[in-house]
């Protein structure tokens, strides 16, 4: 499933997508599977960039970051990323 399917899924079954400063929060909470909490921790920063409408970066092991499409999955060897306008690069892998 990708973020934007996620995204779908979610609105079709009346749950809600924020975010507030660099959480992303879901609800109601009591909708939530453990299938859903673990699609989200691994689909964290394209949410974040679908939900804000800004542009996801990223940027691996050469240090050049890179501009994702919106909706886009970040890629396998990105080693940190950020959503366009944050004031933190965060490294891949890290849930918050």
């Amino acid at each position: 499933m990708t973020a934007i399917e996620l995204v779908v899924t979610f609105n079709k079954r009346g749950m809600n997508m924020i975010v507030e400063g660099a959480l992303l929060k879901i609800g109601p909470l009591d909708m939530l599977t453990n299938t859903d909490r673990e699609l989200i921790r691994r689909h964290r920063p394209a949410l974040l960039a679908l939900v804000t409408g800004r542009l996801l970066w990223w940027f691996g092991a050469d240090g050049r970051p890179a501009q994702l499409p919106l909706g886009a999955e970040l890629p396998s060897g990105a080693r940190f990323w950020c959503v366009e306008g944050a004031n933190v690069w965060t490294p891949n892998g890290e849930m918050r």
